[in-house]
Order: C-alpha cells, then sequence, then structure tokens
C-alpha cells in the first residue's frame, strides 16, 4: 500500500466548476487507460475530492504549488488545488497521492 505524486496541470486560473470538471474528466480517463485495480491504482481513481483551501495565493513556481499540494494532500482522499505562475501564466495545478 504506497503511493505515488499525482498530478494534473490545466493552463490559466480555472475556478471550482472548471476544477472540479478536470478532475472527474482526469478519474475518467485514468480509469480507461489503467482499468480499476481495487483502488491501488496509483492515479486519480484512488482519491476522493479536491481540498480548495491554497486557492488564495499564486505560487512562484510549478516546484513551490507541487510542493504545498504534497504536503497538504491526504492519500485516498484529496489532492490539491493551486495556481502558480509559469513563464508569467497562470495556471491551476491539482495534486496529491495516489494509491498503489
Amino acid at each position: 500500500m504506497g503511493a505515488t505524486n499525482i498530478c494534473h496541470v490545466m493552463k490559466g486560473k480555472q475556478d471550482k466548476p472548471a476544477i472540479e470538471k478536470a478532475f472527474r474528466e482526469r478519474q475518467k480517463s485514468d480509469q480507461a487507460e489503467n482499468g480499476h485495480r481495487h483502488g491501488y491504482s496509483g492515479d486519480f481513481q484512488t482519491v476522493r475530492s479536491i481540498d480548495y483551501s491554497f486557492l488564495g495565493k499564486v505560487y512562484p513556481s510549478y516546484n513551490e504549488a507541487e510542493e504545498v499540494c504534497l504536503d497538504h494532500a491526504e492519500k485516498w482522499e484529496t489532492v490539491v488545488a493551486v495556481y502558480y505562475e509559469d513563464k508569467g501564466e497562470t495556471r491551476t495545478m491539482l495534486a496529491g497521492w495516489g494509491a498503489e
């Protein structure tokens, strides 16, 4: 019962409904690609919801944004949504721990 980091990046500063939609679409895509392996597929199928508590700040880099997500995500429960800057453009990241 290990964990692997999972990440999904969207262009722009997405709102909560768009983030939720992208999350659900990613879960469906992961299931089609990886199949359902009893909750241990190591992808977005293994988490249930999104923690939006860190959306108030735009992080200066991908690495800092990912670190915040991984520090606060809960395996089998949540991924964390954050904004970050990438070459002058704001992006939206969903990241956390996928169970494998």
